[in-house]
């Protein structure tokens, strides 16, 4: 270890804020009864932290959340049969503000330092996304990633 490691503030429960904040929004600029607003932004919010957050690596290019029954159609804002399509640049800005706070943080302790290993830990270190950027950021460095829970 060439240097202590850093806490950066930047994880899941960030992720999943502004993954809130657009489905609300969206919600409300459609003029959508408060209540619904209240119900489609909590579900939503749930089923993007179990499904699409856990899955999405930034290679496909759509992915959804479902946000109410299956009745609910709502065309203009991209809601059919109760799920929201979310396109992959919407998706990787929930993502973003954190990755680029976590990656400013891994620049400033390995810089000047000739670092092979790059260790993600904690429960945003499961992220595809986060591993992919990483690979893509470090790997041309030289420096491999590795997950504390793997068993390499």
């Amino acid at each position: 270890e060439a240097r202590a490691s850093a806490c950066v503030q930047a994880g899941a429960i960030f992720v999943n804020a502004t993954a809130e904040q657009y489905i609300q929004r969206t919600l409300k600029n459609a003029s959508l009864p408060s209540d619904d607003v209240l119900d489609y932004t909590k579900r939503g919010v749930q089923d993007f932290e179990n499904n699409l957050k856990r899955q999405f690596d930034g290679s496909t290019p759509s992915g959804s959340v479902e946000v109410a029954g299956t009745r609910a159609n709502y065309p203009g804002i991209g809601i059919r049969r109760g799920h929201m399509s979310l396109q992959k640049a919407t998706v990787q800005t929930f993502f973003d503000v954190c990755v680029k706070e976590i990656k400013t943080s891994v620049d400033q302790q390995i810089q000047g330092q000739n670092v092979s290993h790059i260790l993600l830990v904690g429960g945003f270190g499961d992220s595809p996304y986060l591993r992919r950027v990483f690979k893509d950021r470090y790997e041309s460095q030289g420096c491999q990633i590795t997950l504390t829970n793997d068993s390499t």
